[in-house]
């Protein structure tokens, strides 16, 4: 960055501070990330580097979304979103409307989410990224969980965890197998809810490796500590105590990872 400033190289040394906030941001220097983003946003809009600008307001808004500054949060993604669609750029849309849509479900706006997750789903058919398909799907279960809607939610749940499993995306099938047996143990369905938080524990013990940025949030340790706590639950409920201690244990292990 330093020698494309001696070379009068903005575009270049804009770019490259672009790089070295997603590092901060990889590394879990939030406050560094910020004030980076912060910075060289207005630089993109100076130089009129719609691509790049709309990339740092979408990533500033994924560090961002850390905090408990939501208005912050929406107020890049709008604007990272006005910036995709005049560069036409599809994923990027898609993008930015799921990390909305995550927005708003957290923020208990189920109805809004779907109708924003309606909007991304048409660009996705397009590019057809076979992670924003899966994020979109889970998206939708949690938002009809949310709204009450267990019957769609268990089907989209089903979907993602078929789709997670064929394009071998962990994660993903974790949060569906967790979230399949949240619902059964709604239902009652013990044996079938202790059956998917275990092989949502298998998927789990499967990521043995450092947490990435995106990864490193108090929802993410949370949800993937979701069917330890769960089966720790039906264990318990029925009187099965050291396999319920046992869970726990391999809990906090992951947690400590």
């Amino acid at each position: 960055r330093q020698k494309y400033n001696d070379l009068a190289m903005p575009h270049q040394s804009a770019i490259a501070d672009l790089e070295i906030a997603d590092i901060y941001a990889e590394l879990n220097l939030f406050s560094e990330a910020n004030a980076t983003y912060d910075r060289i946003a207005p630089v993109f809009t100076r130089l009129k580097m719609g691509s790049e600008e709309a990339r740092t307001r979408l990533n500033h808004a994924g560090n961002l979304s850390r905090s408990d500054d939501h208005r912050a949060v929406k107020r890049e993604l709008d604007r990272a979103l006005r910036l995709f669609e005049h560069e036409n750029n599809r994923a990027g849309q898609a993008s930015t409307l799921l990390a909305r849509a995550e927005l708003e479900i957290g923020q208990g706006e189920y109805v809004q989410a779907l109708d924003t997750l309606a909007s991304a789903a048409a660009f996705i058919a397009v590019s057809e990224n076979p992670r924003q398909i899966i994020d979109l799907k889970l998206l939708k279960a949690g938002a009809f969980f949310g709204k009450g809607d267990l019957v769609s939610a268990n089907e989209r749940f089903t979907e993602a965890a078929k789709f997670a499993r064929k394009h071998r995306q962990a994660n993903a099938l974790q949060a569906a197998l967790s979230g399949l047996g949240r619902l059964a143990s709604m239902r009652g369905e013990s044996a079938k809810a202790i059956s998917f938080y275990k092989r949502s524990i298998e998927a789990v013990e499967g990521l043995r490796a450092t947490l990435t940025a995106d990864e490193f949030s108090r929802s993410f340790l949370a949800s993937h500590l979701e069917p330890f706590n769960g089966l720790t639950e039906l264990y318990l409920l029925q009187r099965r105590l050291s396999e319920a201690f046992l869970t726990v244990e391999q809990g906090r292990s992951r947690s400590l990872l």
